[in-house]
C-alpha cells in the first residue's frame, strides 16, 4: 500500500490533478484522465505515465496517515489474539470504574511520551476534573508517571513497545501502540462509561464534560476546519484528489486524538467495535485512519459530530482563530491567572491539542510559550503560577 501522490496539472487554465498511489497501473491511471479530458490528446499517455513515475520516485516510504485505512467491508468481531492483552485490559477497566461509576477521560503514554502525560494530568487536576486514566504502555512511562498515583496504570501488553523504544513515527513501536488504542477505548467504554479519549498532547483549560454531555453519540476533532467530519468525509470521498473512493481513507476528516463516546449508547458501541477491526488490519496505517474507515462505514449527522473549533481547537485552529494570540498577550500583559481560565479567553475554550507539529520538542517548547506546559508534581508551583 502506498501514500496518496497528486500531481499537479493544468490545462486551459483549469486546475486538473492527478491522484493516484504506487500500486496503481499508471499506464491505465493515464489512459483515464487523458480520456477524462479528450483536449489533452492520446500523445498524453506516455508523458504521464512518465511524469507519475518520476513524483513516485522522490516519495518517501508511507506511514501512517500516509498509509491509509482501507473500507470497513464486513463486521468481524474485533479480535484480540493475546490473554495477556485481554487480562490487561480487564485491569484497565477495573481502575477506570474504580475511579469513576459515570465518565472518563482516557490517555495512554510510552516512555518517550511520559512528561506529556504529567502535563495532561496536572491540566485535568487543575480544572477540577478528577475523572481521568493515564495508560501507561511500559514500565518507563509507570515509573515517571508514579507521582500521579492511582491515576496511572499499566497495560501490559505483549503490542506494548517496551521501557526504551521511542515510538517514532511509522515505526513498528508506534504501529503496535495504535492498535492498543482503541481497544482500551472500547474495552472501557463497554463497562457503561461516557469516555473522551484525548492524546496526551492535549492541555485541557476548563472542565470538559458540560460541552459534551448530551449531545452526539460520537464527538470527534476534525481535521482542518470542517466541523461537520461527515460532510468532510462525503467531500473526501468523490474529490478527484482521491485515488481510491470509497474503498481507502487517510485522515483527512477525522482526528482521533480527541473523541467522545456516549455511554450505553448503539451508535458509539458499533464505532468502536469497526475501529478496533480496522486497526489490527495490517494494510491500515493506525488508529486515525482506521477510526475514519469506520466511521466512514456508519456515517450519522445526527450520531457523529465534530468538536467545535473554538472550545476543542488543533494546532492549526490554535492560531487561526486567534485564540494563540489572546494567549500571548495575556502573557505580556504579566497577567497569569490560574486554571480554569478566567471568561475572557475565549469564553468557550477546553482543550487545545498541539497536533500539527512534529516531534515532542516542539510540541512541549509550543505549550511552554503559552503557558500550558505542566510537567510538575501536584505540590510544586513552577509551571502553576503562569499558568492560564
Amino acid at each position: 500500500m502506498a501514500r496518496v501522490v497528486v500531481l499537479e496539472l493544468e490545462l486551459d487554465g483549469e486546475s486538473t490533478p492527478l491522484a493516484f498511489t504506487a500500486s496503481d497501473n499508471l499506464t491505465a491511471r493515464a489512459m483515464n484522465w487523458v480520456a477524462a479530458h479528450p483536449r489533452a490528446g492520446k500523445w498524453m499517455t506516455t508523458q504521464l505515465e512518465q511524469l507519475m513515475a518520476n513524483k513516485l520516485a522522490s516519495q518517501p516510504a508511507p506511514v501512517g496517515e500516509d498509509l491509509g485505512c482501507p473500507a470497513f467491508r464486513v463486521a468481524p468481531s474485533a479480535r484480540l489474539d493475546n490473554n495477556t492483552f485481554r487480562s490487561s485490559l480487564d485491569a484497565v477497566a477495573r481502575r477506570a470504574l474504580e475511579i469513576s461509576s459515570q465518565r472518563i477521560v482516557i490517555s495512554m503514554v510510552s516512555q518517550s511520551y511520559a512528561n506529556f502525560g504529567a502535563s495532561l494530568a496536572r491540566s485535568l487536576d487543575l480544572v477540577s476534573c478528577d475523572e481521568y486514566l493515564i495508560v501507561a504502555l511500559d514500565d518507563g512511562a509507570r515509573d515517571a508517571l508514579a507521582h500521579v498515583g492511582r491515576r496511572v496504570v499499566v497495560a501490559a501488553t505483549s503490542t506494548s513497545a517496551g521501557r526504551d523504544q521511542v515510538e517514532t513515527y511509522g515505526s513498528n513501536g508506534f504501529r503496535r501502540v495504535t492498535i492498543v488504542k482503541p481497544a482500551i477505548v472500547r474495552r472501557i467504554h463497554t463497562t457503561g462509561l461516557h469516555v473522551l479519549y484525548t492524546d496526551a498532547d492535549v492541555v485541557f483549560v476548563r472542565n470538559p464534560w458540560s460541552r459534551l454531555l448530551g449531545g452526539c453519540s460520537v464527538q470527534v476533532q476534525p481535521v482542518g476546519f470542517e466541523t461537520n467530519v461527515v460532510k468532510a468525509l462525503r467531500a473526501w470521498e468523490v474529490d478527484p484528489r482521491n485515488p481510491r473512493p470509497f474503498r481507502h481513507y487517510y485522515a483527512k476528516a477525522v482526528c482521533s486524538g480527541l473523541t467522545y463516546f456516549a455511554a450505553r449508547d448503539e451508535y458509539a458501541e458499533i464505532l468502536l467495535d469497526r475501529w478496533q477491526e480496522r486497526a489490527q488490519d495490517p494494510n491500515c496505517g493506525g488508529d486515525q485512519v482506521a477510526l475514519e474507515a469506520a466511521a466512514a462505514s456508519v456515517l450519522d449527522e445526527t450520531r457523529l459530530c465534530g468538536l467545535g473549533l473554538h472550545a476543542f481547537p488543533h494546532g492549526m485552529a490554535l492560531k487561526a482563530l486567534g485564540i494563540e494570540a489572546a494567549l500571548l498577550d495575556e502573557e505580556r500583559h504579566g497577567d497569569p491567572p490560574t486554571l480554569p481560565l478566567p471568561r475572557r479567553i475565549d469564553d468557550p475554550l477546553v482543550a487545545i491539542h498541539f497536533n500539527y507539529v512534529i516531534g515532542g520538542d516542539a510540541k512541549r517548547d509550543w505549550a511552554n510559550r503559552l503557558g500550558l506546559w505542566f510537567n510538575s508534581p501536584p505540590n510544586t508551583t513552577d509551571n502553576v503560577a503562569r499558568a492560564y
